[in-house]
């Protein structure tokens, strides 16, 4: 009697169980049953000159740049500055909300809360606005209307329409039939539809646009594909799931949902923020992932 038929079969079945269970004992990211989920991980910049991965302080050794906010500098005090609203003294340059600015005196009124007048540079700041009219200084900082300049500002948001800067000014808006524009809870669309779902919270099927406390909740989708790193040696890709969802988590985005088989997501978000959730997905290129977006 010969046992080599039950042998080979007892070998196949301990090298089947074997493969099975290896990628779970080497791998101790994979969520297990029962524990925590791993964190997505972080989101990087890329260098604009080398398009390689920025460490934390924005700055690429290899390329001496920096980058933070959009703003580009070969000045490590002055990356600094950016980051932080502050001056650099070696470049005499200051930075408020990424703006740049040469005036000691302008910087200072910048990073304060009611700004005030340059006699130096004859300028005023406020709310982030600047003008060369006292006037309109004082429109900016009271949300009001400039005679002179034939212009008003409402929470820091400019009109050359007077029509316009009255329903600005009130709670429930209304509709300017000179601009064919409406304002409502300071939101401003050319819609009519729009400008009533703005009042009551509701949405606007023509432009896929949802309005809860006064803010425009748009819908949009990205599509994520590996992105080719010929030029990077020992890139190591992530999974497009964890990477959008941790790229779109400051921004605030709900309803998100994504197709593991298409690579889409499918998301809703301030529309306020679109410029942040494109340089959200442009920093998903350091993680070896391409994004397009789509709405």
């Amino acid at each position: 009697m010969t046992l080599t038929g039950p042998i080979r079969r007892c070998r196949a079945a301990v090298v089947l169980l074997a493969l099975v269970a290896l990628p779970w004992m080497l791998a101790p990211a994979v969520a297990r049953a029962g524990d925590p989920p791993a964190p997505a991980p972080a989101k990087q910049a890329a260098c604009p000159r080398c398009e390689a991965a920025l460490p934390a302080d924005g700055w690429c050794g290899a390329c001496n740049v920096g980058v933070a906010r959009g703003v580009e500098t070969t000045c490590r005090s002055c990356l600094t500055a950016v980051q932080q609203d502050g001056w650099c003294d070696g470049c005499r340059v200051g930075y408020v909300g990424a703006k740049k600015t040469t005036c000691r005196a302008c910087f200072d009124l910048m990073g304060a809360e009611d700004g005030g007048w340059c006699e130096g540079c004859k300028v005023g700041h406020a709310r982030g606005l600047k003008t060369s009219c006292r006037a309109c200084l004082t429109a900016i900082q009271r949300d009001g209307w400039c005679d002179g300049c034939r212009v008003g500002y409402v929470g820091a948001k400019r009109t050359t329409c007077r029509a316009c800067f009255d329903l600005m000014g009130t709670e429930d808006g209304g509709w300017c039939e000179g601009c064919n524009v409406g304002h409502a809870r300071g939101q401003k669309t050319s819609c009519r539809a729009c400008l009533i779902a703005i009042r009551q919270d509701g949405r606007c099927d023509g432009c896929k646009v949802r309005f809860e406390g006064g803010r425009a909740l748009k819908q949009y989708t990205v599509r994520l594909r590996t992105a080719p790193h010929d030029h990077e040696e020992g890139h190591e890709h992530v999974a497009p799931g964890p990477a959008i969802r941790e790229a779109l988590a400051p921004l605030g985005a709900t309803q998100l949902t994504f197709d593991e088989r298409r690579g889409e997501a499918r998301f809703e978000l301030d529309r306020a923020r679109e410029p942040a959730l494109r340089r959200a997905l442009a920093g998903l290129r350091a993680q070896g992932l391409e994004a397009t977006l789509g709405q």
